[in-house]
């Protein structure tokens, strides 16, 4: 089954109110350019659809499943747990010896051009380059959550809304936050604040929300929320923090957190 029909087989469920699909891949021969063609039947109308999951499914197939369903009311949500799962590790520019880098092909997906209101990022696999890069092709979100990720001062500065209307244009506004199951840098925990004001940000969540006994941090310059034993050392950042932010919370249990972002699941 391509792309298409799948979509079309989808479409003949006049109910359906939310669709995840994770993980898929094209068969082989139904790929032009590394992207679907789209048949004269696409795009589809999903009347009632109140939830769009994608998760891990490459760019190509990707924008072609935003763009083969009709705008709507429904929220859209984007998810991948490794970076190779929506980008080439290396994509050959066309005519050329070259290769696209992450940032190119970033920019070539366009995926300014759909709404997509959260983001989700599990693991370790971003720099500060490229996380600033992958915020600014979904500059519509305004929800987003990373996990199991070691906050950097590069990868915290790179969260920062830029300031002046040139810089941010393409820059998302977030509203709502979550750093869940991550460790952060104990020198670059002030940067918090600034991401804060950045956005505005109206709900902030750290924490973990998964069992306990899970591997801990091994660098003494890493610290994370939920540890009584860090406590010390991010005291004064989450008082900073419970004042300026109207939904702040550290998140101990599971359970707690909004169930889009709470995708480990998959």
């Amino acid at each position: 089954m391509t792309a298409a029909h799948l979509l079309l087989v989808v479409a003949s469920a006049p109910g359906l109110r939310s669709l995840q699909l994770v993980s898929i891949s094209i068969r082989l021969g139904s790929t032009q350019n590394d992207q679907p063609k789209q048949p004269v039947d696409l795009p589809v109308s999903l009347m009632r659809l109140q939830f769009l999951f994608l998760g891990d499914i490459h760019s190509g197939l990707l924008k072609f499943i935003l763009q083969s369903i009709n705008p709507g009311s429904y929220e859209t949500v984007i998810h991948f747990t490794k970076l190779y799962s929506l980008l080439t590790p290396q994509s050959p520019v066309e005519g050329s010896n070259a290769f696209r880098t992450y940032a190119e092909q970033v920019e070539t997906l366009r995926l300014r051009d759909f709404r997509i209101d959260t983001l989700v990022m599990s693991g370790s696999f971003l720099n500060g380059v490229e996380a600033q890069d992958m915020l600014k092709a979904m500059p519509t979100i305004k929800s987003l959550c990373i996990r199991q990720h070691t906050f950097s001062r590069a990868t915290l500065q790179a969260l920062i809304r830029p300031c002046g209307n040139h810089n941010n244009v393409d820059f998302p506004t977030i509203r709502k936050l979550y750093m869940i199951d991550s460790d952060f840098e104990l020198h670059a925990l002030d940067i918090l604040k600034e991401i804060v004001k950045s956005h505005d940000l109206q709900e902030l969540k750290v924490g973990s929300t998964a069992p306990r006994g899970l591997k801990k941090h091994q660098k003494n310059d890493l610290v994370r929320f939920e540890d009584s034993e860090d406590d010390s050392y991010t005291g004064p950042i989450k008082d900073a923090l419970q004042a300026e932010v109207p939904d702040f919370a550290v998140m101990r249990l599971a359970g707690v957190v909004d169930p889009v972002f709470d995708m480990h699941i998959w």
